[in-house]
């Protein structure tokens, strides 16, 4: 994921790579590897609230099935009133 600028994983220039690049899920769980979104995005979703929402919910839309996703505000501690 960090391929497409998006987002970071912390220290992974120090995590083990897979041959064709990718993380180890394996080490990012077992050492407790934390990431998120790049300083620069994570600013705009916080300056623009609309463009988050709209994110969120095309992803939830277009990744998660339809019956999960009252579980996914309740996991992430949204109000689902606050998003539809």
């Amino acid at each position: 994921m960090e391929n497409d600028e998006i987002w970071q994983v912390t220290n992974s220039k120090n995590l083990k790579r897979t041959s064709v690049g990718h993380l180890h899920k394996k080490e990012l769980l077992d050492d407790g590897i934390t990431g998120g979104f790049t300083s620069e995005i994570y600013k705009v979703f916080r300056e623009d609230k609309e463009l988050l929402k709209s994110v969120f919910e095309y992803i939830l839309d277009a990744y998660i099935d339809s019956k999960l996703h009252d579980s996914v505000f309740t996991l992430l501690n949204i109000g689902v009133n606050q998003w539809r």
